[in-house]
């Protein structure tokens, strides 16, 4: 060979690299292929049975080794929520009066107006720290009650709330953390984590008035 004389090589360490025939599309490939990106769907046991009804003689395995190589697999929906579940042996226990306080709404229809009152308990001693009663009750009206409390009872370890807005509020959770108090939130929709059964009596015992 001409490269193994020039190079001064040995003829036995040149090799010719011959180019195999282009691969001739599979009739099956394709057939598979027209049936998944018309039926989005279907996986490849659907699709089997199409080819099947259409006189198609092949293993189902066959069908389901050319389905992945072609990477017709539908992605799984897997739901991105982040579940943050906490069980309630693991929110604070009130080992002493003041340690955690616990808030909440009751609310009542009055006049055909819903009305609201906001109440702070003492889940030890299971004292009423505040209440608060208005048509109406903003972040800052929490805020304004919570600190009023701090000044007759001192303030909580622990202040348990769920996830309303009134208990997002920004300078409600900045004024916690400036305090030292810890505020932990309930999971959405288990009230029953919020551990203190007198505020459900309380909203039982407060006729409906229209």
């Amino acid at each position: 060979m001409r490269i193994s004389k020039d190079f001064n090589l040995s003829r036995s360490t040149v090799y010719r690299i011959i180019k195999s025939d282009l691969k001739q599309p599979d009739p099956l490939e394709e057939k598979i292929k027209d049936i998944a990106l018309r039926n989005p769907s279907f996986g490849y046991r659907r699709i089997f049975a199409l080819l099947k009804q259409d006189g198609v003689s092949v293993n189902h395995k066959k069908v389901y080794r050319i389905y992945t190589s072609l990477d017709l697999q539908r992605p799984l929906n897997v739901s991105r929520r982040i579940h943050t579940h906490q069980r309630y042996s693991q929110f604070t226990q009130p080992l002493f009066p003041g340690h955690v306080w616990s808030a909440d709404f009751v609310e009542r229809m009055v006049r055909k107006r819903k009305f609201r009152i906001f109440v702070i308990i003492d889940d030890f001693s299971k004292r009423i720290i505040s209440y608060y009663m208005d048509f109406s009750i903003s972040g800052q009206k929490v805020l304004e009650v919570f600190e009023n409390s701090i000044k007759l009872f001192s303030r909580p370890r622990v202040f348990r709330t769920d996830n309303g807005s009134e208990f997002r509020y920004e300078p409600f959770n900045l004024f916690l953390s400036n305090n030292r108090i810890k505020h932990e939130f309930i999971d959405k929709g288990k009230p029953y984590q919020n551990g203190f059964s007198e505020i459900y009596q309380i909203q039982r015992r407060i006729p409906q008035r229209n």
